[in-house]
């Protein structure tokens, strides 16, 4: 099926956004090698359908019909920078939550500029404690999150955690 037939299949369409411009459709942005806003929003969904999990509960009303209500978190971040963990940190301070994040210390592990820059952009910097040391990023954690470890992926002989300084 080629792309100008799609619109007439659907009204909303997934693609990347070399594609995006050739369509007569909304698209959303699922993922790119920078993003991966579906995963944030499953994410924060999540986090949601568990806040019972994080009391105390805000004003909760057992009356409203919808995700449960969530208190502020601190959320960590652990492992190698990924579209994943970019999403996160310009979503989650916007949402009232802290982040910490603890990427190995090695350049090509942490945040590109372009994706800092949104995060700055956007004044979420404020709300982010960033370093390498996993044990230091965990403390008061409600929340650990990590991903696929890339830089692990392509040598299996050396664990994720030696990535990190001991």
């Amino acid at each position: 099926m080629c792309l100008k037939s799609i619109p007439r299949h659907c009204d909303l369409v997934t693609l990347s956004q070399e594609m995006a411009k050739y369509s007569s459709v909304p698209v959303i942005n699922a993922l790119s090698s920078l993003w991966h806003p579906t995963q944030t929003l499953a994410d924060v969904m999540t986090l949601h359908e568990h806040s019972v999990l994080f009391p105390p509960m805000p004003n909760y009303n057992p009356s409203i019909k919808g995700l449960l209500p969530l208190r502020p978190l601190t959320i960590t971040w652990v492992g190698d920078s990924s579209n994943v963990l970019h999403d996160l940190l310009v979503t989650l301070p916007r949402l009232g939550h802290k982040m910490r994040v603890a990427t190995p210390p090695d350049p090509k592990y942490q945040c590109p500029g372009p994706v800092w820059d949104k995060v700055k952009e956007l004044g979420c910097d404020k709300d982010i404690w960033w370093g390498t040391d996993p044990r230091e990023a965990v403390n008061g954690a409600d929340v650990v999150v990590t991903d696929t470890w890339h830089a692990f992926l392509f040598n299996f002989h050396q664990r994720p955690t030696d990535r990190f300084p001991s």
